[in-house]
């Protein structure tokens, strides 16, 4: 079986992380501010993809389950909830799936300057992602080690839009209260206050992005 702390796991993606500020620092010449919200995003995703990825079966171990399942190559769902003759709801491994894309719908928002449905599009394209993922794994390992369902990617988005809820609700309080108290801004509030009023960009204490 293959596993991987999630120190070992940041630090074998240090050299990664360090290329992608670098090229966002003097290639793309985004602020310190913007790396910041970047460098969340991504050992966010690195987790993301321990939690839904790993552990994969290997070696006498995969041996032995691909004879307990008959050489069954893929398992896959693509039958909605819905339209399932027994399903259950709200049980440890749906409400997981709606938590891990929570922060995934909040902080893209920070790095994307982008419309609500360009934001669902994206939501959208990274849940399919994760079990495209998931099914290129069943197929190189030749074992269904994770069930490629349609649920999933259902419970996923529910996530990632109550995440981007959560950015709307806090980005209005938010704005609401730098508004009526007229508070001076250091860069890391001023780049949260543009990420949620980009259509008021106007501020006498506005700090370059």
């Amino acid at each position: 079986m293959f596993d991987i702390s999630f120190t070992l796991l940041y630090i074998y993606s240090l050299p990664l992380f360090l290329l992608a500020v670098l090229l966002g620092k003097f290639v793309i010449k985004k602020s310190n501010t913007y790396l910041l919200f970047l460098s969340l995003f991504f050992f966010y995703i690195l987790a993301l993809l321990k939690l839904t990825l790993l552990p994969l079966p290997l070696g006498s171990l995969l041996h032995s389950l691909r004879e307990e399942e008959q050489n069954t190559l893929l398992l896959i769902n693509l039958k909605p909830l819905w339209l399932a003759e027994h399903y259950s709801f709200l049980l440890s491994e749906q409400l997981l799936n709606v938590l891990l894309l929570i922060p995934f719908g909040f902080l893209i928002n920070y790095l994307c300057q982008s419309n609500t449905k360009n934001i669902m599009l994206y939501m959208v394209g990274f849940t399919l992602f994760i079990e495209f993922l998931q099914f290129m794994l069943c197929l190189y390992l030749r074992y269904p080690y994770r069930v490629i369902d349609i649920n999933d990617v259902i419970y996923n988005f529910v996530g990632a839009c109550m995440g981007f809820v959560f950015f709307k609700l806090f980005s209005f309080v938010y704005v609401l209260y730098i508004d009526k108290y007229n508070i001076k801004l250091d860069p890391i509030s001023q780049f949260m206050y543009n990420a949620g009023s980009r259509h008021r960009p106007n501020r006498n204490n506005y700090v370059s992005q």
